[in-house]
């Protein structure tokens, strides 16, 4: 019987999405009773994302990356959420 992995993903964040990932990221690590390393399994828990980020990558989440999926989702993510927060912070 193959043994499964569950760790719990924090809500995702757009104030800043590098630190959500690397909390992910953390949390991969220290999956119980083993790391999680592969990138669909990680793409697959986060890419359950809130729906105004959904909305965002929704090309990713129904066509994934084929050879990098969590790569790809992670490196539009941060690049659309946090240019978008950082322009909202530059404009007060």
């Amino acid at each position: 019987m193959a043994e499964i992995t569950a760790v719990k993903i924090p809500p995702y964040s757009f104030s800043d999405p590098q630190l959500w990932f690397s909390t992910c990221e953390r949390t991969f690590a220290l999956g119980v009773p083993k790391v999680i390393t592969d990138t669909c399994t990680k793409f697959n828990y986060i890419s359950n994302l809130p729906p105004e980020a959904a909305a965002i990558v929704r090309y990713l989440i129904i066509t994934p990356d084929e050879t990098d999926p969590y790569g790809a989702i992670k490196a539009q993510l941060i690049q659309q959420t946090g240019s978008h927060h950082n322009k909202k912070l530059g404009s007060c």
